[in-house]
């Protein structure tokens, strides 16, 4: 059985509202995303700066003096520390990256999904304007018929001769 064509266009619309939300909401979390993901590369970024200021102010102190046992193990210490937090950075932009690729995969779905609603939508327009081409076809068919049984009906009586 057959929707009446109201129904299935309002389903049709629904369905490309929800089918727009869910794009735009994928939109927004791919966003967000990468706004984390520049964030982090920042943040590592700004260790790997300190880092090697760290190490550059390390050097001038020792510049030809002596340190002792104690001061190189704690420079060593804050070295390993710092590149713990290095690390830590490091894999954090990893996971960022591989949430960002993952919400962009997401994206491209949803992307999808409403194109296809939208082809639909235009395909059932086409088909609209087709059948509405067809009525009047029909229409203008019946009223030539019509109006060829009128001008046959009068010239069938305007050549009747009249009986005697």
């Amino acid at each position: 059985m057959k929707k009446p064509p109201s129904l299935e266009s309002r389903q049709l619309r629904t369905l490309e509202r929800w089918r727009t939300v869910e794009l735009e909401n994928a939109q927004t979390e791919y966003v967000t995303l990468q706004k984390v993901t520049l964030e982090k590369q920042s943040a590592h970024e700004r260790i790997s700066a300190d880092i090697a200021a760290v190490q550059a102010m390390a050097r001038d102190a020792v510049g030809g003096t002596s340190l002792s046992v104690e001061v190189l193990q704690r420079l060593h210490a804050f070295a390993v520390h710092q590149a713990n937090e290095l690390s830590a950075a490091q894999a954090e932009i990893e996971q960022s990256q591989v949430r960002s690729n993952e919400a962009h995969d997401n994206l491209v779905q949803h992307f999808e999904r409403l194109s296809v609603v939208e082809r639909l939508k235009a395909r059932r327009a086409q088909e609209g304007m087709k059948q509405l081409a067809r009525a009047d076809e029909k229409q203008l068919d019946e009223h030539a018929m019509t109006r060829a049984r009128i001008d046959a009906g009068s010239t069938a009586a305007a050549v009747e001769i009249p009986k005697e």
